[in-house]
């Protein structure tokens, strides 16, 4: 992801919702404890603005991650969401998967992954238990769940953990 990974070097650490104020987004906070409903991004063709509805009843760790998956919407779906105004959602589809890839390297790139296990001497190649999750958790203020998958997805060995 080029793109996530060029507005980290510009930006350093990653407020997501000052970053989504600076592509000339609003961000509004709706209230849907009980629904599945995560964030949107929409375009008034009218008015020629976005809006990103972003559900407070979750955690500041999941928002944040919502708000950098609609900036990845944005960054890499922005034509069809000109087109269309709001983009059609399924879970399993490229242009959801491309957004959750673009906001796993803007909030956890690849290198600060392994820059940071290398600072608090962990090795690679062992496994990684519970208080590491927390820690990079932490680090880069996602949700523990964030922080499994995307060292998953870095080829790190994580059995399987449970959080109460």
């Amino acid at each position: 992801m080029d793109k996530a990974n060029e507005i980290r070097r510009e930006k350093g650490f990653v407020d997501v919702v000052n970053l989504a104020r600076d592509f000339d987004v609003e961000v509004v906070s709706v209230s849907r404890p009980f629904e599945n409903y995560n964030a949107q991004i929409t375009y008034d063709k009218g008015t020629k603005k976005y809006v990103m509805h972003v559900n407070e009843a979750h955690s500041v760790e999941r928002q944040r991650f919502s708000i950098a998956h609609e900036l990845g919407h944005l960054a890499l779906h922005n034509k069809q969401l000109a087109q269309l105004g709001k983009l059609e959602r399924s879970g399993a589809s490229e242009t959801e998967r491309e957004a959750d890839e673009f906001a796993a390297q803007l909030l956890m790139p690849e290198q600060g992954v392994r820059d940071y296990l290398t600072t608090v001497g962990i090795d690679p190649k062992c496994t990684i238990d519970v208080s590491v999750v927390k820690r990079l958790a932490n680090q880069f203020r996602v949700s523990k769940q964030v922080a499994i998958i995307r060292l998953r997805e870095l080829g790190f060995y994580v059995p399987f953990i449970q959080f109460a």
